[in-house]
């Protein structure tokens, strides 16, 4: 399974390689690969001439719909159980889990 960390909604193009740098120093979370885009359409592109573009459209991260944004994300490749307990992990790092009687057993 994939496990993608879409880094695009923080909004702050200059700061994508540090949060992924970050992910990617975690414990657990090793083998991750960057990717960029363009375009919202998770196209993927070099680092560097993508984060090159990321930095000349710094404006847009500011006013536009994020599914118009150029994405930056991390991507794990696992097997099922490895992936669950990584998203699980990235979810409690990134205080994003769902919690209360809201939340399903995963």
């Amino acid at each position: 399974d994939q496990v993608v960390l879409d880094l695009s909604p923080l909004r702050r193009p200059a700061e994508f390689a540090n949060a992924a740098a970050w992910a990617l120093g975690q414990e657990g979370t090793e083998g991750g690969q960057v990717e960029a885009s363009e375009s919202g359409d998770g196209g993927e592109e070099g680092g560097g001439e993508a984060l090159e573009f990321l930095s000349q459209r710094v404006d847009d991260f500011l006013t536009e719909p994020i599914h118009r944004l150029p994405m930056y994300t991390v991507t794990w490749l696992r097997p099922r159980p490895e992936a669950k307990a990584l998203a699980k992990q990235l979810a409690a790092l990134l205080a994003t889990g769902q919690s209360g009687s809201t939340a399903q057993k995963g």
